[in-house]
């Protein structure tokens, strides 16, 4: 009888197990973003135009961002891909436009099916209150 209830609580043990684990989506290829991506970025309440392409290049993922109310055409990003399935994209550079003197710009998205949203920041720095997002549509 012992060895009945220790089974019997194996069993209702590893039930509450299996029910409480989450199910994973599959992992998506890096590759499936490869494409125009269109949409905008909200900055104090405005939402403004932002163009996100991702190629193939020599086997590698690249990016590359327009913002033109940031005075940006085809500049250059680098692409990570973490285990959260989010894609970051960063860029440091020296240069600056006439709209923008932050040398540091990222953006932080995560794609479901033909829709990438989620956060960016300009510059190096915390800024307090919400954190604004993004939002861009393959098409």
């Amino acid at each position: 009888m012992r060895k009945f209830i220790v089974v019997l609580i194996f069993q209702v043990s590893a039930l509450f197990v299996v029910g409480q684990s989450k199910t994973q989506a599959p992992a998506l290829n890096p590759k499936d973003v490869i494409g125009v991506w269109e949409g905008y970025y909200e900055e104090n309440g405005i939402y403004k135009s932002l163009a996100i392409e991702f190629r193939e290049a020599n086997g590698e993922l690249e990016c590359y961002i327009d913002i033109p109310g940031r005075g940006l055409k085809n500049a250059r990003f680098k692409v990570r891909y973490c285990q959260a399935r989010d894609f970051h994209l960063e860029r440091t550079s020296n240069e600056k436009t006439e709209l923008m003197d932050n040398t540091y710009i990222t953006f932080v998205g995560k794609p479901e099916g033909n829709v990438m949203a989620g956060h960016y920041g300009f510059g190096n720095s915390c800024k307090p209150g919400p954190t604004p997002s993004f939002s861009v549509s393959k098409r």
